[in-house]
């Protein structure tokens, strides 16, 4: 198979898989499981590394080193287009091993049964789990890399550096969270930007906003982007604010034909991607994960942060556990419509510091949420709410009256029909007032250094 052009992140697994070939300097030629040459790799798309099977394909995006619970384990971020999905076997290459240690992969569904899936033909997300620890009487290290083939013998066509893995540290009994976590307070994670229109005024708002209510990184995913972004982005990535990572979706090459409503509803299986991959390269360094995108905002009280409206809602819960954390926090959804604004408060450049009236109910249950979710007990995400928890997710949903609502910031509204009560039934919301001022001129100075078009 022909391979795609080297990339940043091609090249990177390109080193990495080199490094772990002359880390593994024992490897017999008598074992029945090879470590792969870089000529073995097989590449369906720039991201993504591939395993074909008889009936469709596995695609394999990242691995991660997860030490939160009992054992420690491999994650694995994967799409499949192959329905139930076959028996897989993870081979586990260990520092100066001579050959891997193969144990059987666990799915975890990445997405809902309730939800039409999965479904045969169609790519359908999943982590798959493997348990890492070393079978006596070999001293308990973390891998370095891992293979996924079809039987526990099996030739492999892919190879993934485990992220987050402690190389150089013997591992203890319980590998618990306290002697390697480092919680930082909050990272925010971006599913992706696609946009060939220039949105970098809005960009900067949205991440002078969120430092201010005290995100200490930002994850963004980008497909394809005008070049002003691009110059926005490298300004947050110099100041070590933005973590940027490039992405491309797996390619879905099965021939099943589908309507659009159909094929929309499937593509939303593939924002997870990017919101796990944010997950689990982030949960050592942060306490909390917020998923929102470029036209939300969940908005502290006047003057205060995200980490001292968490401590206030947790502090308020009892959730009938007492040794059991909060899951999530989930916050209803708000619509701002440009069309219900009966005056702004700032430039119109600046949707979400000009305008201030909002619909005055939430949208339905269930519909449009956020939460900050918690990411030591968190396995699988969704943009809403957490999919799948270390035991049943445990979450606490916010009153209307707060503290804290999320805004949602439209062009127009969300229903089909002439009217809509996001239209009418509104009300003036200015908490983001005490932070106007200064935001704005922020902004200014931003727009001003990267010599982009000014606010008015």
């Amino acid at each position: 198979m022909r391979l795609p052009p080297i990339s940043p992140r091609r090249s990177f697994y390109i080193i990495v898989t080199a490094f772990t070939i002359l880390t593994l300097t024992w490897y017999k030629d008598s074992s029945c499981m090879k470590f792969p040459e870089i000529s073995d790799l097989e590449y369906a798309a720039t991201s993504w590394q591939l395993l074909s099977l008889e009936n469709g394909s596995v695609y394999f995006y990242g691995a991660y080193w997860d030490p939160r619970f009992e054992e420690p384990l491999v994650r694995i971020l994967v799409y499949s287009d192959v329905s139930p999905l076959p028996k897989l076997y993870c081979q586990l290459w260990f520092p100066n091993d001579n050959e891997p240690q193969t144990e059987l992969a666990t799915p975890v569904y990445g997405w809902q049964t309730a939800w039409y899936g999965p479904v045969m033909g169609v790519n359908e997300p999943y982590i798959l789990t493997c348990t890492c620890r070393r079978h006596p009487p070999e001293k308990e290290v973390a891998p370095v890399a891992v293979s996924v083939v079809t039987g526990p013998c099996g030739e492999t066509s892919n190879v993934l550096n485990i992220q987050n893995a402690p190389f150089s540290k013997h591992i203890n009994k319980r590998t618990g969270m306290s002697s390697h976590r480092n919680d930082s307070p909050i990272v925010v994670c971006l599913k992706w930007l696609h946009y060939r229109n220039d949105i970098s005024t809005s960009l900067v708002e949205w991440l002078q906003l969120i430092k201010h209510f005290g995100a200490d990184e930002v994850y963004i995913y980008i497909l394809r982007i005008h070049p002003n972004l691009r110059k926005v982005l490298k300004y947050y990535v110099d100041q070590g604010f933005v973590v940027v990572t490039g992405f491309d979706h797996a390619p879905q090459v099965s021939g099943l034909k589908q309507s659009r409503s159909t094929r929309d509803f499937h593509d939303l299986r593939r924002e997870l991607l990017p919101l796990n991959d944010c997950l689990y390269r982030n949960i050592m360094q942060h306490a909390w994960l917020l998923a929102i995108d470029l036209d939300e905002m969940i908005v502290p009280p006047a003057n205060k942060t995200w980490s001292s409206m968490i401590e206030r809602l947790i502090a308020n819960t009892t959730n009938g556990q007492e040794n059991k954390p909060l899951d999530a926090l989930v916050f209803q959804n708000y619509f701002v419509i440009d069309g219900a604004q009966v005056d702004l408060e700032g430039p119109a450049k600046t949707r979400i510091l000009s305008h201030t009236w909002r619909a005055d109910a939430p949208s339905p249950p269930g519909s449009m949420e956020k939460s900050f979710v918690n990411t030591s007990s968190i396995i699988a995400m969704h943009n809403h709410q957490p999919l799948v928890c270390h035991e049943p997710c445990s979450v606490k949903y916010v009153d209307a009256a707060g503290p804290g609502r999320l805004l949602h910031f439209r062009e127009k509204c969300s229903y089909n029909e002439k009217d809509c009560p996001e239209l009418h039934d509104v009300v003036k919301d200015d908490t983001l007032g005490s932070w106007r001022q200064t935001v704005l001129e922020e902004i200014k100075h931003v727009l001003q250094i990267l010599d982009l078009d000014p606010l008015e």
